[in-house]
């Protein structure tokens, strides 16, 4: 895969300066830049990779496979072989909060609201307006058996005149021109890892100013949007597999496809529409709209995995059995991924046999006939989180 890079250094320590120093500020803008531009080129590389080649990663000649996949781990079965959701979690999940069962909690709140709801509009309607002598009488007998004064709720549409006493009017921040005002529900107020469904359709965005394709990559800085809040996060994408607890990560948004998307944010409960945002940024003059869904819920203990595929190729096969090069570079790593089970891409399965030589070569044997042109596979899984937009989470602003 493609490395992101850049030059390092500062431009014009050797040349001519102002008095100003403007030229060396010049210089620095065009380091920027062409820094910026090299990342920019090197993720539209990668993005192309991931399309031709999905999940698979080549391992450099100069460093060892143990040392880079150490916290990989295979699975005979992705769908039934057993991962704890407990496990290994980061230091973020101390800050989040966990639902045993969320799907139980939303029907559980949006049941209550709409009772109190519906208490609320029968009590209005029904009710005479109360006198300015008979306050106390009337407040007592408009508090319902679960303890809720109906007195003091508001029902919908009512027209509701609000003012706001503040001591000191200029220490107030700058207000839009439209003030929106919303309650919450229970357990909105807290942070846990929330899930949308998420498609990119025709009407968003993924091209630079000059027309060409910017991809969108888990763990970019994006604004999301749910329903009347807002905040910046770096979510992660995933498929959404029904028949498993498992789900495979997913390095690049595709265009087209319904995708998960999950980040730490505030718990909203659906149905809630949701938009995200891509900010200004390098070739990029404007915000734009990279993808549109809704939320599925808020699940801490929901598992995103991903995937790397390491490839090698037989060159030499007789029947069942065959010597593999390319997959490893010293014997040490063939040792060590040993009890991992081989794939081949033309359906066969097989497991390392020993190590052949010095340079990662190694005897494979295989459940059926072997084929010269066929490509051996060995697939590692890692569990991968979201990440905050400003590192710990403590500065998250939501709008």
């Amino acid at each position: 895969n493609a490395k992101r890079g850049g030059p390092e250094g500062g431009g014009g320590a050797n040349g001519a300066m102002d008095v100003d120093g403007d030229a060396d500020d010049d210089d620095d803008d065009m380091e920027v830049s062409e820094a910026e531009r090299i990342a920019l080129a090197n993720k539209r590389k990668s993005a192309e990779e991931e399309l031709e080649f999905p999940d698979e990663v080549q391992v450099g000649e100069d460093e060892n496979a143990r040392d880079r996949f150490a916290r990989y781990r295979a699975l005979k079965s992705f769908r039934k072989s057993p991962w704890d959701p407990k496990e290994n979690l980061p230091e973020d999940y101390a800050k989040l909060f966990h639902f045993s069962n969320f799907k139980a909690t939303a029907r559980s709140v949006v049941a209550e609201h709409k009772e109190i709801s519906s208490e609320v509009e029968k009590a209005w309607t029904a009710q005479p307006k109360p006198k300015a002598d008979s306050d106390t009488a009337m407040a007592e007998a408009d508090e319902d058996e679960d303890g809720y004064d109906l007195s003091t709720c508001i029902p919908t549409h009512s027209k509701v005149t609000l003012t706001l006493v503040v001591p000191d009017v200029q220490a107030l921040p700058p207000l839009p021109h439209t003030l929106s005002l919303c309650s919450l529900l229970p357990h909105e107020n807290k942070m846990s890892v929330v899930h949308f469904n998420i498609c990119q359709t025709l009407k968003c965005e993924t091209d630079d100013d000059s027309g060409a394709p910017c991809p969108v990559k888990s763990k970019d800085v994006l604004t999301l949007q749910v329903g009347w809040r807002s905040w910046q996060a770096r979510p992660i994408f995933s498929q959404n597999n029904l028949n498993s607890d498992k789900h495979k990560f997913e390095r690049f948004l595709t265009p087209g496809n319904f995708i998960a998307c999950s980040a730490y944010g505030p718990v909203t409960y659906g149905p809630c529409p949701v938009l995200i945002w891509r900010e200004p940024g390098p070739g990029r003059s404007r915000r734009q709209l990279v993808a549109v869904g809704s939320v599925m819920g808020a699940d801490a203990d929901r598992i995103a995995v991903k995937r790397v595929i390491l490839t090698g190729y037989p060159v030499r096969v007789h029947k069942r059995s065959a010597t593999i090069s390319y997959m490893f570079n010293n014997p040490d790593d063939v040792r060590w991924f040993k009890p991992a089970g081989l794939a081949t891409k033309h359906g066969l399965q097989g497991d390392v046999v020993q190590s052949i030589g010095t340079h990662g070569t190694f005897k494979a044997l295989f459940n059926r006939p072997i084929k010269q042109h066929d490509t051996v596979c060995l697939t590692l899984y890692k569990r991968v989180y979201p990440k905050f937009a400003d590192g710990d989470g403590e500065n998250i602003q939501i709008r």
